[in-house]
């Protein structure tokens, strides 16, 4: 019987096969990486370029604007030129080089252009959720995303907390080197640390479904026996 307590499922999460449990650990740091934003980019445009709050509004729904129609425009038709491995991993080395940017902004157009610009590249997180949502058995799908909405939430809370302190030491007086883009750089760590479990991830499924040809094996694990919504191509 499927579980509805979604904290208790995390634990089936990164139980249910290695291809499953590393897309669940990417997606943590993911959601590491985007917390730079939610929790100090009012604070870090305040301080370094003198916004006010309706400023960054601005600057903030115009991004968004730009996420919302890459998602529903683009998405399909990139995913279905470069299939979706290398859209995720390309598009979250992207997101590390725009919160890089971000950081070295020295100017708000110089912000607001990689703010802009790091919204291309956020298609990879409804290809994960696939990913993962294609690993979970349909009687346990509601328990399932409830436990990945609590992954999120709990990477955002240790981010957020992590993002925040960081950015309030390094431009203190006590600090031994003013870091004023210390968050972002933080979170473009963490992207590259998501796209490089990803790499390795994809590349073991590759060759794991090479050799179930090979020796026509049956996986009996979540994530292998279950087909994948969105393209996935042995390149």
């Amino acid at each position: 019987m499927a579980t509805l307590n979604p904290f208790r499922f995390i634990h089936l999460l990164f139980g249910s096969g290695r291809f499953l449990s590393l897309l669940v650990v990417a997606y943590l740091f993911v959601f590491l990486g985007i917390s730079d934003v939610i929790s100090t980019a009012l604070q870090y445009t305040e301080y370094r370029y003198q916004w006010t709050p309706l400023q960054y509004g601005v600057q903030s729904s115009i991004a968004m604007a730009v996420g919302v129609l890459v998602q529903s425009l683009g998405l399909k038709l990139i995913l279905r030129c470069f299939g979706d491995r290398i859209v995720i991993v390309v598009s979250l080395f992207m997101q590390a080089g725009f919160h890089i940017l971000m950081g070295l902004s020295f100017e708000p157009w110089m912000f607001f252009a990689s703010s802009v610009g790091s919204q291309f590249a956020i298609v990879n997180f409804p290809a994960i959720q696939s990913l993962i949502s294609n690993g979970i058995p349909e009687d346990q799908q509601a328990a399932g995303l409830g436990a990945l909405s609590s992954v999120s939430n709990i990477s955002l809370l240790i981010g957020s907390l992590l993002m925040g302190n960081s950015f309030a030491y390094f431009i203190s007086k006590e600090a031994i080197i003013r870091i004023i883009g210390i968050p972002f750089y933080l979170g473009a760590f963490f992207f590259v640390i998501a796209s490089a479990i990803l790499w390795i991830n994809f590349g073991v499924k590759t060759k794991d479904k090479i050799d179930n040809r090979k020796s026509t094996m049956t996986f009996e694990t979540m994530d292998e026996t279950t087909p994948l919504s969105v393209s996935l191509s042995i390149n």
